[in-house]
C-alpha cells in the first residue's frame, strides 16, 4: 500500500511540473516582449529567404526587396527567318517588354541570320524564356543574376548623406552674413554636391531600370545546307573556287603579256637581226654557186 501511494506521488510530480515550467516561460516571453515594447523596439524576424526584416527605422527588409539584375542569351535555328523574327516581336509586347536594339543580314550563300535585344520586366523573365525555347530550335541557352541590393543602398546611403550637405550650405548661403570670399567659397562646394548628388542618382536609377527590367539577347539563323569554314554553303563554295581559279588564270596570261610587251622591242631587234644573217647568207651562198657554174 505504501509503494502504491509513492507511484501516486512520482507521477503526480511528473504530471504538474512541467506545466509549471511551461508557465514561468511563458511569463518570461511576455516579459521580454513587454520591455522591447516599453523601449518602441520590434523584434528582428529571418525569411525563409535567408533576409532579415523589422519595422525598425534603418533596417531594410532585403527579403523583400533584393535588387537582381537579370540576363539571358538564346541561340536559336529557324527554317523561316521573317516568322520568327515576327514571333520574337509578338512575344515581347504579350509579356510588356521592348525591343532595345536589332540586327540581320544576308550571307554569301543567302541565308540570313539576326540578333534581337530585348527588355522584359524581371517578374516574367522565365516566362517569357520558356514560351520561347518551347518554340524555337533552341541550340544554346545561358542565364545569369547579378545581385546589387548592396551597392544600390551604399548609393542610397552617399546620396542621404550629400542632400543634408546640400542642406546645410544652402543655409548658410541664405544667411549672407560671411564675408564675400566666404560665399564664393561655399557656392563652389554646392555647386560639387550637387555634381556628387546627380552622378549618384544616376547610378541609383541605372541600377534599378536594370533590376526592374531584364535583358536578353537572342540570335536566330537560317541553317547552311552544308556549313563551311567561310559561313557559306557547298555551291556557294564551288562558285568561290571557280572565280578564284579564272581570277588565277587572267593573273598569268595578264602577267605573260606585260613580259612580252617589255621585251618587244628585243623580239624586234632579234627577228631584224636573224633576217639579216639569213639574207647574207644566202647573198653568199648563191654567188658561191655562179663561181662554180
Amino acid at each position: 500500500m505504501k509503494s502504491y501511494k509513492i507511484i501516486l506521488v512520482l507521477l503526480a510530480g511528473i504530471i504538474f511540473f512541467p506545466a509549471c515550467n511551461l508557465s514561468g516561460s511563458k511569463d518570461e516571453s511576455v516579459s521580454v516582449s513587454n520591455n522591447l515594447t516599453e523601449k518602441n523596439e520590434s523584434p528582428v524576424n529571418f525569411s525563409d529567404k535567408g533576409g532579415v526584416t523589422s519595422t525598425r527605422s534603418g533596417i531594410i527588409a532585403l527579403s523583400e526587396k533584393r535588387m537582381i539584375v537579370q540576363s539571358g542569351t538564346v541561340k536559336i535555328e529557324t527554317d523561316n527567318f521573317p516568322a520568327s523574327e515576327k514571333f520574337i516581336t509578338e512575344l515581347t509586347a504579350k509579356h510588356s517588354g521592348f525591343i532595345s536594339g536589332s540586327s540581320s543580314e544576308t550571307g554569301a550563300s543567302g541565308k540570313r541570320k539576326g540578333a534581337v535585344k530585348v527588355r522584359i520586366p524581371s517578374d516574367k523573365f522565365y516566362a517569357f524564356l520558356t514560351e520561347l525555347t518551347s518554340a524555337e530550335k533552341v541550340l544554346s541557352q545561358e542565364v545569369s543574376g547579378k545581385d546589387v541590393t548592396d551597392e544600390y543602398i551604399d548609393l542610397e546611403a552617399r546620396q542621404k548623406t550629400q542632400k543634408e550637405l546640400e542642406s546645410r550650405l544652402l543655409d548658410l548661403l541664405n544667411q549672407k552674413t560671411g564675408q564675400l570670399s566666404d560665399i564664393i567659397e561655399v557656392e563652389e562646394k554646392l555647386s560639387s554636391v550637387r555634381e556628387i548628388i546627380e552622378s549618384t542618382e544616376g547610378k541609383m536609377n541605372y541600377l534599378k531600370n536594370r533590376s526592374e527590367f531584364s535583358t536578353i539577347e537572342i540570335m536566330f539563323f537560317e541553317p547552311e545546307l552544308i556549313q563551311t569554314a567561310s559561313g557559306g554553303g557547298f555551291f556557294h563554295e564551288i562558285g568561290r573556287g571557280f572565280k578564284k581559279g579564272l581570277e588565277g588564270f587572267t593573273e598569268i596570261l595578264s602577267g605573260l603579256i606585260m613580259i612580252v610587251v617589255s621585251i618587244s622591242h628585243i623580239l624586234i631587234f632579234i627577228i631584224i637581226l636573224i633576217f639579216i644573217i639569213k639574207r647574207y647568207f644566202r647573198k653568199k651562198n648563191l654567188g658561191s654557186s655562179q663561181l662554180a657554174g
